[in-house]
């Protein structure tokens, strides 16, 4: 029925035929935000997309939606129930339909000059007939501007409005995607975004903070954004949990152009090395190239860093130095995932990336051929990030791996190898599991 379809509530002949209202857009975006049915609302909403590129219908609806968030914000209260929860994902998919184009032009920028007669004359009385309202209306669409400083603060006030209990930290992360993939590059100002982000990116919750670091990385490139501790957050970032986050390729992705700064220390640079070649050790086989690929990386770019490659500590001065003042002061120059990154730069002029000779001889063959890489001559930086890298699972690994083990298979049956009389009886296959476990 006509009460309960958008498509014909939003009289689109009829708006352009008289001046737009914000009454026009009331009843068909408080249906798209109510609606239970999400295909159907996102099917409404693509419908929507077009007519938004005209400036007018584009204030309007963004004048709708700050009354519907104020409405959402007062019933903050009912974070558990259905209905908070519909309104609120409906609200992002609208807020998402925006786009604004690089320039407005005067042709394109109402959709009420669609339908204007052709002839000076009668242009001239169509537009006479106009209320004051719309001519104050055409002031405002004078520039793109406008209009993204009034979609950047419905963002604040999105944002401001408390996610559903519900996979909380599961939303945030979507939602912190979505912001550095389609928002922050629409706004005027995106440090009106900043609390929001920082206060994400400082969470104790790992996969949280790796989700926001490329919006962190926006704030500090395109707008100066001056946080001190940025590189010890990244530092405590770089761990093992943070290898299990689907983020982790975005978040090693902006950590190694973070890192190409010339202007961070030699032993800075060091100590995130060590911590990425210790994780190595740690890490998932399918994780393991990304992580050698960024320290090779950090290599190539601050060759001041390259001594920390298969140096001999008995034969190195700075070694026995850094050791003797770290004894001398109770410390100890192991290397250790749980201290902080102020420690590791002290202790930087002690290290070395012995992992890395470690890895060469991994049973998985592209981790040891990444790992050699090391003997070669570091001049060019590589993408270690990669689609195929990043996504790479136990799946993938097993998948490659089993057509040369059914090869070994077969060659160990035709000789006669493994018969089921060679078999010892007194290995018990549990206990050598549990021996095998985490050397993966």
């Amino acid at each position: 029925s006509s009460t309960k379809n958008p498509s014909n509530l939003l009289n689109w002949q009829q708006i352009q035929q008289s001046v737009p209202r914000r009454a026009d857009f009331e009843d068909p975006i408080g249906w798209l935000i109510s609606c239970q049915d999400e295909e159907e609302q996102t099917a409404l909403v693509s419908e929507l997309q077009p007519y938004l590129a005209y400036s007018d219908v584009s204030l309007m609806c963004m004048q709708v939606l700050d009354a519907e968030l104020r409405k959402l914000a007062t019933s903050s209260n009912k974070l558990e129930s259905i209905n908070y929860r519909i309104r609120h994902a409906n609200i992002e998919r609208l807020l998402l339909a925006f786009n604004f184009p690089k320039r407005l032009t005067r042709q394109d920028r109402l959709l009420l000059q669609k339908t204007q007669p052709e002839s000076d004359s009668r242009c001239h009385s169509f537009w006479s007939k106009q209320s004051e309202f719309y001519s104050q209306l055409q002031k405002k669409l004078m520039s793109i501007s406008q209009l993204r400083k009034q979609y950047g603060k419905l963002w604040r006030r999105y944002l401001d409005c408390p996610l559903p209990v519900s996979n909380k930290s599961k939303q945030l992360c979507s939602l912190l995607v979505l912001l550095n993939d389609r928002v922050l590059g629409l706004l005027t100002n995106a440090m009106q975004l900043a609390d929001f982000i920082m206060s994400a990116f400082e969470s104790n919750n790992v996969e949280v903070g790796m989700a926001a670091t490329p919006c962190v990385f926006h704030l500090v490139f395109n707008y100066s954004l001056d946080y001190g501790p940025l590189f010890d957050r990244l530092y405590q970032l770089v761990s093992l949990s943070g290898l299990m986050s689907p983020y982790r390729g975005r978040f090693y992705r902006q950590l190694d152009l973070i890192l190409t700064a010339t202007n961070i220390s030699t032993a800075r640079i060091a100590a995130f090395a060590k911590r990425l070649a210790s994780l190595c050790l740690l890490a998932p086989c399918y994780c393991q190239p990304m992580l050698i690929g960024l320290v090779l990386n950090l290599l190539r770019r601050h060759k001041k860093c390259q001594y920390l490659v298969h140096r001999q500590a008995e034969d190195d001065e700075d070694v026995k130095e850094a050791n003797e003042k770290l004894n001398g002061s109770g410390g100890s120059n192991e290397f250790s995932m749980s201290i902080s990154l102020t420690e590791a730069e002290a202790a930087s002029p002690g290290y070395s990336l012995w992992e890395l000779r470690v890895l060469q001889r991994h049973w998985e063959l592209s981790v040891g051929q990444m790992a050699k890489k090391i003997n070669r001559a570091l001049s060019v930086v590589e993408d270690f990030c990669d689609k195929q890298v990043v996504e790479r699972d136990w799946d993938q690994v097993c998948e490659d791996l089993l057509p040369d083990c059914l090869k070994q298979a077969e060659a160990l049956k035709e000789s006669g190898y493994a018969s089921d009389e060679e078999v010892d009886p007194a290995v018990d296959g549990d206990e050598l599991l549990k021996q095998l476990d985490g050397w993966c």
